[in-house]
């Protein structure tokens, strides 16, 4: 288990993702940008650090994301928030076990639902972006196969996937895509920009060594 962020860290945090992704609320349909705000100290409290699988002590990079206070309030009401944690559970984690779906639908506020659904969708789709990447070293994974398993697998809708896999493949995103002809067709790929994030912990993990 990690540990509960110390202020210092909150705003190291901020800048890494202030700086990869762009003063803006990372909640689905906002259009909320501060990146015209030159005030650092202010631009730090419009946009909220916030664990996206609401566990506080899940502190791996991927695991943040900023929100405009107004959809971080919506995400995370006090109460709902509150009660998950005394008893260990998060929106991702009932959203997952179906068995509990109907605690969260009788628990939680509408919007939290959609948004657990969300990020259950998001979570899963990451998760086959990266292993079918991983799986492919050579020429990487073919980007509609990742649309077409993606929606099985996140059930999510092909337009939000491939908003979600543009976003991973742009400029600021942890891998790219190309075009190119290996016999079969042009055809678009998927692969990992920096191929030195694969760590031994990632093979380790992929190969159960």
């Amino acid at each position: 288990m990690g540990k509960k962020l110390q202020a210092v860290e909150v705003r190291k945090l901020k800048e890494q993702l202030i700086e990869k992704y762009g003063a803006k609320c990372s909640w689905p349909g906002c259009n909320k940008n501060f990146t015209k705000n030159t005030n650092k100290q202010k631009l730090f409290n419009l946009l909220i650090l916030d664990h996206i699988d609401n566990n506080p002590y899940n502190n791996e990079i991927y695991n943040f994301q900023l929100l405009c206070r107004e959809h971080n309030k919506k995400k995370n009401p006090s109460k709902i928030i509150s009660s998950l944690r005394q008893k260990n559970l998060t929106l991702l984690y009932i959203y997952e076990n179906t068995e509990r779906r109907a605690v969260l639908t009788e628990s939680l506020r509408i919007d939290s639902i959609a948004m657990a659904k969300h990020l259950y969708g998001d979570n899963e789709f990451r998760k086959l972006v990266r292993d079918e990447v991983f799986s492919h070293p050579v020429e990487g994974a073919l980007y509609d196969e990742l649309i077409i398993s993606g929606i099985e697998v996140a059930r999510l809708r092909k337009a939000v996937l491939e908003e979600k896999l543009e976003g991973m493949t742009s400029s600021k995103g942890e891998y790219y895509s190309y075009e190119a002809n290996y016999g079969d067709g042009l055809k678009k790929y998927v692969k990992f920009r920096d191929p030195n994030r694969l760590t031994l912990k990632d093979m380790q993990v992929k190969y159960d060594v």
